[in-house]
């Protein structure tokens, strides 16, 4: 037994993202994985993961969906996060991962305005920052 969700938090709008805060209350502290399956009605709009450090009690790990999946649906109601799964990582190699599932009715919520929301591919300014410094680098030789 890792732990026991309890729910999510409130959803929000950041970056182009709909941020899912979802509630598990751990009975080790150490490093989870989390993954979870958005749904509109029955159909499936994304899977979901995220890797967090977890203390024993309560925590909260943030799911995104970007707005690529989300922006131009025409969601009427809630959406679903079902199939949710979290692991336990092993602290060294050579040790077991544990698994745990969340509730199979999943947990439903209604989204903030996903208006905002923009079907532009997502951007790492460092890492267009380091190409373009590889680039130089190789232009030289």
């Amino acid at each position: 037994h890792l732990g026991d969700f309890e729910g999510l938090s409130d959803t929000y709008l950041t970056n182009n993202n709909l941020v899912i805060p979802v509630r598990f209350s751990a009975v080790q502290s150490g490093h989870y994985a989390l993954s979870a399956q958005l749904y509109a009605g029955r159909r499936p709009i994304a899977l979901l993961q995220a890797e967090q450090r977890l203390t024993t009690g309560s925590d909260t790990i943030d799911l995104k969906a970007h707005g690529t999946v989300l922006a131009g649906l025409k969601l009427q109601g809630t959406l679903t996060l079902s199939h949710l799964q979290i692991r336990k990582l092993p602290e060294k190699p050579g040790n077991r991962t544990h698994y745990g599932f969340g509730p199979e009715q999943g947990f439903s919520f209604s989204p903030p305005d996903l208006d905002r929301l923009r079907d532009t591919p997502a951007s790492d300014p460092e890492s267009e920052q380091r190409a373009a410094l590889l680039q130089q680098l190789a232009d030289k030789f």
